[in-house]
C-alpha cells in the first residue's frame, strides 16, 4: 500500500491573499502619513507666524518711528530680514506664499499667508483658545 506524503508550505491562493492584504495596510498607511504631514505643516505655519508677528513687535520696539509709520509688512521686507536668517514662508498647502502683517491703530498685529488666510492670532489646529499679540504703545 502506497502512503501520500503531505507536502509542507502555503498554497498559491493563500499566498496571494496575503500580499493583497500587505498592499491594503501599506496604502492606508501612506494616504495617512500625507494627513499627518500635512497637519504638521499647518501647526509649523502657525507657530511661524506667532514669530513673524513677535519679530514685528520687535522691530516696533527698536525704532519708535518705524513701529508709527508702518501699516503693513511683508516677510521678505529688508527691515525683517535683519532680524531673521530668511523670510518667513507658509509650508503648507493651506498656507502657502510669504506671510504679510498688519498692524492697527492700537499696535495690535496680525499676520495673514499671501493667499488672504488669517493666521495669527488665530485659534491653533484642535484648540479651542485663541492667542492674541497688542503690541500697543502706552
Amino acid at each position: 500500500m502506497r502512503t501520500v506524503e503531505k507536502k509542507k508550505g502555503f498554497t498559491l491562493i493563500e499566498i496571494i491573499i496575503s500580499i493583497a492584504l500587505l498592499v491594503l495596510l501599506a496604502a492606508f498607511s501612506i494616504f495617512k502619513y500625507g494627513e499627518v504631514q500635512e497637519k504638521s505643516k499647518q501647526k509649523l505655519d502657525i507657530a511661524s507666524a506667532a514669530t513673524f508677528a513677535e519679530t514685528v513687535g520687535l522691530l516696533m520696539t527698536d525704532d519708535d518711528t518705524i513701529g508709527k509709520s508702518i501699516k503693513e509688512i511683508q516677510s521678505n521686507d529688508a527691515k525683517i530680514l535683519e532680524y531673521v536668517q530668511e523670510p518667513f514662508e507658509g509650508k503648507s498647502r493651506l498656507y502657502q506664499g510669504l506671510f504679510k502683517a498688519e498692524i492697527d491703530k492700537n499696535g495690535k498685529i496680525t499676520v495673514t499667508s499671501s493667499s488672504g488666510e488669517k493666521m495669527y492670532p488665530k485659534k491653533d489646529i484642535g484648540k479651542k483658545t485663541t492667542e492674541t499679540n497688542d503690541h500697543s504703545k502706552d
